[in-house]
C-alpha cells in the first residue's frame, strides 16, 4: 500500500505494473484505481490485453504466458525446475526479461542489461546469491553461477538447501530460530458496521480470473461471487437465500448472490475476492477492505474488515446466454462466466429491462406470461444455431442454467424446448458440479455411494472424479460422510 500511497499523492510518477492486477486485487480498490488515474504513466506488462488494471495504462506490453515462457520455477518447498517452452509467443510479446532488457537499452543502459537469453538471466541470479550466502542465509545457488547453457537447457530438478536447509542452525545471531509474539490488536467496535468480513478465494479460481475466468471448465464450480452467511445473520438483515445482498463497509460497496449456510460463522461474513469490472458489474471484493496494513510484514487486512449487510430487493432477474462478451449498464447486478460457446450471463434490475441491449440481432423466438411477469427470448443465427437467449421472472423461479448453456451454438433444440429451458426427455439432475476436471456432480457421488462406494478411491473408480487435478477430493471426501450418516431403506 505504501506504494500506491506514493502514487497517489505525487511522490511517484512512473509505474510499471508487470503480471499482476494491483486494481482489483488490493485492498481499498477505489483508492488503488484513483491513485492509477493520477500517474502520469503507468505501463503495464500482461498476457492479457483486458485487465482492470491494464485500463488505466498509457503503455500496454504484450508478455508471454505460462506455456511461452523459458525459464525456472521455484515453488514452495524450494524445489528449481526447468519450465521449458511450449509454445511460440504469437505477436510482439515477449519474455519478461526481454522487455525489460530492451527499454534498459532504449534508455541507454543496455550494458547492465546485456542478457542473451534466458540462461544468462539464471546465471546472473544465481551469482548474486552470494550477496545472502555472505550475510548467513542459507540461500546459496553460487555454484551455478557460471553454469553453461547447455546444461542449463538440461537442469534437472533440484531442491536448493537440501531437504532440511535449517538443521544445524538458523540464520540467525544465536544460530537460535527467532519466534516473534504476536498481539492482535483490539478493533474499535462500530455500531454501524458490526459484522466482521473475510475475503477468500475459490478452488477452481486464480487471483483476479484474468485467464483462469476464461476457463468453461474451471468457470462451473462457482459461476458467480456469493456471499456466504450464517441463517441467524441472514435473517437479521432480512436476506433469502439465493437472493441478493449489498455488503457494506467504511471503505465502498458491492452486490454479492446471497448464500445462506450453517458452516458460516455468526457474525462473520465471507465473499470471494476474483471479481473484476471485466467480469461483472458487481461482486468486487476488494472495494470493501480498509487499506491498514501489519506493521511489520506490511500485509494488508483482508480478512477483518468492519461491515454490515443490506438486503436488494431488484424488480426482476434474469439469465442470458450468447456467443460473445458484453458489459451490460445500468443493472443492479450482473456477473459473467465462461461455457462451452460463449458466455452466462446473471442479471438482475430495475424498471423496463432493455432487451435490445442484451440481445443480438436474428430471428427471435418469444413467450411472455405479463400476470406472472416472464418473459423468455431466443435469437437464432443465420444457420439455425442458438445464438443467445435470455429468461427473466419478476417473481417466479428460473429454468436450470446447465442444459440452456448447452445449447449455445446448437441447432438441434426445438423453439419449445428452448423457450421451456429444458429437454422435452428429462435429463436425469446430477446436483452441482463438484469435479470440474471431469463434470461430475454432487448426485453422481451419492449415487456411487449408495451403490456401494465407500472411499474416495472408490468413488473416482466409479465416476473418475478427483482423479486428475486432485482439488475435489475434500468435498467429495465431506459427501462420503454424509452419505454414511443417511439411513438406508432395508432391501425388499
Amino acid at each position: 500500500m505504501d506504494l500506491f500511497r506514493a502514487v497517489h499523492d505525487g511522490r511517484v510518477k512512473f509505474l510499471w505494473v508487470m503480471a499482476t492486477n494491483p486494481a482489483v486485487s488490493m485492498p481499498d480498490s477505489a483508492f488503488v484505481r484513483e491513485a492509477l488515474a493520477r500517474c502520469p504513466t503507468v505501463v503495464v506488462s500482461d498476457v492479457i490485453a483486458d485487465t482492470d488494471t491494464a485500463r488505466h495504462a498509457d503503455i500496454l506490453l504484450p508478455a508471454e504466458a505460462w506455456g511461452e515462457k523459458n525459464g525456472t520455477v521455484t515453488n514452495s518447498e524450494r524445489c528449481i525446475s526447468r519450465q521449458r517452452r511450449l509454445f511460440d509467443a504469437p505477436g510482439e510479446a515477449r519474455a519478461d526479461w526481454r522487455i525489460i532488457a530492451d527499454v534498459a537499452a532504449a534508455m541507454g543502459w543496455g550494458e547492465a542489461f546485456a542478457w542473451k537469453d534466458a540462461a544468462s538471466v539464471f546465471r546472473e541470479y544465481a551469482r548474486m546469491t552470494g550477496l545472502a550466502a555472505a550475510r548467513g542465509k542459507c540461500l546459496d545457488l553460487t555454484h551455478l553461477g557460471d553454469i553453461s547453457s547447455a546444461d542449463y537447457d538440461a537442469l534437472e530438478p533440484f531442491q536448493w538447501g537440501g531437504a532440511r536447509p535449517l538443521a544445524s542452525r538458523y540464520p540467525t545471531p544465536t544460530g537460535k530460530a527467532r519466534l516473534v509474539r504476536v498481539e492482535v490488536p483490539e478493533r474499535v467496535q462500530d455500531a454501524a458496521f458490526p459484522l466482521r468480513l473475510n475475503t477468500a478465494r475459490y478452488r477452481d479460481q486464480w487471483h483476479t480470473m484474468t485467464r483462469t475466468g476464461l476457463s468453461p471448465t474451471l468457470s462451473q464450480h462457482r459461476p458467480e461471487p456469493l456471499l456466504e452467511v450464517h441463517p441467524r445473520d441472514a435473517a437479521r438483515y432480512g436476506l433469502t437465500a439465493g437472493g441478493l445482498a449489498r455488503v457494506v463497509t467504511g471503505q465502498g460497496r458491492a452486490v454479492f448472490r446471497v448464500d445462506v449456510r450453517d458452516g458460516q460463522r455468526p457474525g462473520e461474513i465471507c465473499v470471494p475476492m476474483h471479481w473484476s469490472d471485466a467480469m461483472s458489474g458487481e461482486g468486487r471484493a476488494n472495494r470493501l477492505p480498509d487499506s491498514q496494513v501489519d506493521p511489520v510484514s506490511g500485509q494488508p487486512g483482508f480478512k477483518n474488515s468492519a461491515a454490515t449487510l443490506e438486503p436488494v430487493a431488484a424488480d426482476w432477474q434474469a439469465f442470458l446466454v450468447r456467443r460473445d462478451a458484453i458489459a451490460p449498464q445500468g443493472l443492479a447486478y450482473w456477473t459473467r462466466a465462461r461455457i462451452a460457446e460463449g458466455w452466462l450471463y446473471e442479471l438482475a434490475g430495475e424498471g423496463a429491462v432493455e432487451l435490445d441491449a442484451l440481445l443480438p440481432e436474428g430471428e427471435r423466438l418469444e413467450v411472455a406470461d405479463i400476470v406472472r411477469g416472464m418473459r423468455r427470448v431466443a435469437v437464432r443465427a443465420g444457420d439455425g444455431t442458438l445464438a443467445a437467449a435470455i429468461y427473466l421472472t419478476r417473481a417466479g423461479q428460473l429454468p436450470a442454467r446447465s442444459w440452456v448453456a448447452g445449447q449455445l451454438g446448437q441447432g438441434s433444440a426445438s423453439a419449445c424446448e428452448l423457450l421451456a429451458g429444458r429437454p422435452s426427455t428429462p435429463l436425469p439432475d446430477r446436483g452441482p458440479i463438484v469435479c470440474v476436471c471431469h463434470g461430475v456432480g454432487a448426485n453422481d457421488i451419492v449415487a456411487a455411494c449408495a451403490d456401494g462406494a465407500d472411499s474416495v478411491e472408490a468413488v473416482g473408480q466409479c465416476t473418475q472424479a478427483g482423479t486428475n487435478c486432485g482439488s475435489c477430493r475434500p468435498a467429495i471426501a465431506r459427501l462420503l460422510e454424509t452419505c454414511a450418516t443417511q439411513p438406508r431403506e432395508p432391501a425388499e
